[in-house]
């Protein structure tokens, strides 16, 4: 018994990218074709793509799109995904599939994309590669079990194509499932190419008896048809499922060939339950259906002459058409009948195993895939006596369903009618069949565009261009004949030119292509603003520089400094950034892609931020004014000058040839903090600094004393104060001893009693500080007077009679200024003059007189004495006797006796002889 499929739309609930998007081949590919699919759900394909272009594609955003080369073993392949407009990076992947490359995306704007193949590892390739492109809508469809067959099968729906559903038994979400369903089956494939379906069990509650057996029971089938084997049959629930057979799991992945899944169930006529909720989805697999292939119309294979057609089924394809007496696709192949002479359409389709069942439609005329409407003759009969069908053998009808014998009308057609004609095997053991067009009077012609070819152009002057024949209808084997010879698909390392090739397919239709190998140019760049040598400051910056291009298709940049970067886009190359190294940069710019080895250089000169560094002298300095400062250097680098402030007078600065200088004698005192600032080169204004500082000379003033005075010896000196600035001490020179002179806290003192005479004239001399800065004076200190017996010795102790002029007395002396004297005797008297001292006179009295000479001014109590003994008038007194008396002579006379005073001795005269005194 057969069962029925039919198409119909799923889309995707989830949506992946697969694959590492740090490994994505650069956006620099070249265009092939648009490969938007005419209708979502919908798909397209290419069977001709290079490793090196990319084909454009129309989305809408939410629809959920799949991209991939699997199926196709030709070479390794890459797929990256690029947004056609902005050319941010959408999706990469690699080996997503075996060595091929899929994408599912679910798209986040409506616009163009672009898809790139390329050859691992994101090299050019020129070999074809086949690329598909299938669209689905958002969301996800609910199905639920049919429960009678169509047409008196055991198919109970059409099969669905989907990779987004939910699958249900007959009562949906919220009911339980009906009584009497007697093994009645539905298939679910993949509607993505070279993935397979995957069912997970979310719940299940199937009538039947815990360890014992099941009342009501579900198939889980490995493939699209009700004989397909099975994962498991069984009942009961997920958490304790009864098994009739296989192996229970609660997903299970379709590893048929044509990555399809169906179920099969049965129910009695009492007890039913809720039934089962399970989740379908795609997984990439091995097997699966191809993205392209005579299975689906939209690849339908043209049948050109009427000579016998040899084919085998494959399998159901990513779509499938359920209308007319068709109630499944299961292994099918179609063709694409162009009418090139009015006649009679008609066939006989010959199983090579008459045991095998196959069945056929025709559709048409002038109808296209996505819209073929009703088959116009269409035969799903069961197995005939010998296996045959077809159109004619004296038919009258259009249809046949199961029951009939297999044959319909012959059909009149018209030329430049076109057919689509789908051959339906049911088995997916099949030994194939062939078409025999015999009993037909039309013949049939080359659909137009059958082979294109497809170029790859070449560097001028070069042999690298491919030319390829693509074929878009055809039946194979294929054989191939070039007008510049050579009999493969492809034309390797070709020079430019035109290339023609024939193509005759395996129903001996011949079709002819051309195609041009197109010279291409050597890239060019062209400089077309900035300055491609320039100089700026590290970490500002560049003048942008732009080059525009010709052929190529990006560009490598080598040479720039840090933190400058070189793009290439739509043909146009800008060099920007703010370089952060300092350096002569001589960069280049290498065209990649397109033809020649194209370059451009230029050079970037990028200058360090000025600097300055001592290199000699202090710059933190202390000098006396009018004394030159060491001189202070610096060295610099990106400078072209120097501004110099806060220096003192006398001071300057200088720049020559990377150096400053810093030199010269202050004329001011005070504290300096000088700045150098640099001028040109880069940065912000670079400087040092450092202080000089100017010490004045040292100051000494009196204060308090007199620095020129007179002491006399050994009398202590009024002290002489000098308040002094800038000086450590201070030195003294020229004081009488007993003087001296110390110096604390900027207060010079000068003090002490001079035990020496003479003219001192002192000299203060500050140490520390600055200049030679003194202070002088005079101490004279005074001897004490003296007073010196300058006349005759003896003359100052003298004697002398009253009223007799003594003589004179004098002294010299020194210091004194005038005398006094005492002690001297009535009319002596003493005087001064000019040091000398006299006295002198004539005593009017007598008596001893002890006199003294006083020296007055000058220094000390100095006197000199004497005596002066004024000695009265001599006296003489008769004491005995008698002064006048007479004797005899020779007598002796009485003793006259004087008392004298003053006399020291007499003489004596008119004694008479012999008398005597």
């Amino acid at each position: 018994m057969k069962k029925i499929y039919s198409y119909l739309a799923a889309a995707l609930l989830s949506i992946f990218i697969t694959g590492n998007v740090f490994s994505q081949c650069a956006n620099d590919n070249t265009l092939w074709i648009d490969l938007t699919p005419a209708s979502c759900p919908g798909s397209a394909s290419t069977s001709c793509i290079f490793g090196g272009e990319y084909s454009t594609v129309s989305v809408t955003a939410g629809n959920i799109y799949v991209f991939q080369t699997c199926g196709d073993t030709d070479f390794d392949t890459q797929i990256t995904l690029y947004d056609n407009s902005s050319g941010t990076l959408i999706g990469y992947n690699d080996d997503g599939c075996g060595m091929q490359s899929t994408i599912t995306w679910t798209a986040t704007f409506t616009g163009v994309v672009r898809v790139l193949v390329d050859r691992y590892n994101c090299i050019n390739e020129s070999t074809c590669m086949t690329l598909s492109v299938t669209c689905s809508p958002p969301g996800g469809n609910t199905y639920t079990h049919p429960t009678t067959g169509l047409q008196g099968t055991y198919l109970g729906a059409c099969m669905v194509n989907t990779c987004n559903a939910t699958y249900y038994d007959n009562g949906g979400a919220g009911s339980n499932y009906a009584n009497n369903i007697n093994l009645i089956y539905r298939t679910f494939c993949p509607s993505q190419p070279n993935t397979c379906i995957t069912a997970t069990v979310n719940s299940m509650d199937i009538e039947g008896v815990t360890g014992s057996g099941c009342y009501d029971y579900l198939y889980v089938l490995n493939g699209p048809t009700q004989n397909s084997p099975y994962f498991w049959v069984g009942c009961l629930t997920n958490a304790a499922p009864y098994t009739m057979g296989g192996t229970w799991s609660t997903t299970y992945t379709s590893t048929d060939a044509s990555g399809c899944i169906g179920f099969r169930f049965y129910s009695d006529n009492t007890v039913n339950r809720p039934g089962w909720n399970i989740t379908l989805s795609c997984s990439p697999c091995a097997g699966g259906p191809a993205p392209t292939g005579s299975f689906d119309c939209s690849n339908s294979a043209s049948i050109c002459g009427t000579t016998n057609l040899v084919g085998t089924s494959t399998g159901p394809g990513l779509t499938s058409e359920c209308n007319g007496c068709v109630v499944a696709e299961n292994f099918t192949t179609w063709y694409k009948i162009s009418i090139a002479s009015n006649g009679t359409l008609a066939f006989t389709l010959n199983p090579n195993n008459n045991t095998e069942d196959y069945d056929f439609a025709l559709y048409g005329p002038n109808v296209t895939c996505g819209s073929l409407g009703s088959p116009i003759r269409c035969s799903y009969a069961a197995i005939t006596v010998n296996g045959n069908t077809g159109m004619g053998n004296g038919a009258s009808d259009a249809s046949e369903d199961v029951t009939g014998d297999g044959w319909v009308s012959t059909l009149a057609v018209t030329a430049g009618q076109t057919y689509y004609l789908m051959i339906n095997g049911w088995s997916a053991v099949s030994s194939g069949f062939n078409i025999n067009w015999s009993t037909g009077t039309t013949t049939f012609g080359v659909p137009p565009g059958s082979v294109s070819v497809q170029t790859n152009s070449t560097c001028t002057g070069q042999s690298q261009g491919t030319a390829c024949a693509v074929i878009n209808a055809g039946i194979p084997p294929y054989t191939y004949a070039w007008n510049v010879g050579g009999s493969s698909a492809c034309l390797n390392n070709q020079p430019a030119g035109t290339y023609t090739v024939t193509v005759t397919d395996g129903s001996l239709c011949t079709s002819v292509a051309s195609g041009t190998v197109a010279p291409i140019p050597n890239n060019t760049i062209t400089l077309t603003s900035g300055n491609s040598t320039q100089t700026v400051c590290i970490n500002n910056a560049i003048a942008n520089i732009t080059y525009s291009t010709t052929g190529a298709t990006g560009a490598t940049f080598s040479g720039l400094p840090s933190g400058v970067t070189g793009s290439w886009a739509s043909n146009a190359i800008t060099i920007s950034g703010t370089p952060t190294a300092s350096g002569t940069f001589n960069y280049t710019v290498t065209l990649t892609g397109g033809c020649g080895t194209i370059t451009a250089s230029g050079t970037i000169t990028v200058n360090p931020n000025n600097s300055i560094t001592l290199t000699s002298g202090n710059n933190n300095q202390t000098r006396c004014i009018n004394t030159a400062i060491s001189n202070i250097t610096y060295t610099t680098t990106g400078a072209t000058g120097a501004t110099f402030s806060g220096l003192p007078s006398g001071v300057s600065g200088n720049w020559a040839s990377n150096t400053v200088t810093i030199s010269g004698t202050p004329t001011a005192s005070g504290t300096f903090n000088y700045t150098v600032t640099l001028t040109g080169g880069c940065g912000a204004a670079a400087s040092a600094s450092g202080t000089i500082t100017v010490n004045p000379n040292n100051t000494i003033t009196l204060t308090t004393g007199n620095n020129n005075q007179t002491r006399c010896i050994n009398t202590a000196i009024s002290n002489i104060s000098y308040n002094t600035t800038g000086a450590t001490g201070a030195t003294f020179s020229g004081l009488p001893t007993g003087v001296t002179g110390s110096w604390a806290s900027n207060v010079v003192t000068i003090s002490g009693t001079p035990s020496v005479s003479g003219t001192f004239n002192y000299t203060v001399t500050l140490t520390g500080g600055c200049g030679t800065v003194t202070a002088s004076g005079t101490i004279t200190v005074t001897p004490n007077n003296t007073i010196t017996l300058s006349s005759a010795a003896g003359t100052n102790n003298q004697t002398r009679c009253i009223n007799t002029a003594i003589t004179n007395i004098t002294y010299s002396s020194t210091g004194a200024t005038g005398a006094t004297f005492s002690g001297l005797p009535t009319g002596v008297t003493g005087s001064y003059s000019g040091g000398n001292i006299t006295i002198s006179g004539t005593p009017t009295v007598s008596g001893t007189f002890n006199y003294t000479v006083t020296l007055t001014g000058g220094c000390g109590t100095v006197s000199a004495t004497g005596t002066i003994t004024v000695t009265p008038n001599n006296t003489i007194t008769l004491t005995t006797g008698n002064n006048n008396q007479t004797v005899c002579i020779n007598t002796a006379i009485a003793n006259i006796t004087y008392t004298s005073s003053g006399a020291t001795g007499a003489t004596f005269s008119g004694l008479p002889t012999g008398v005597t005194g």
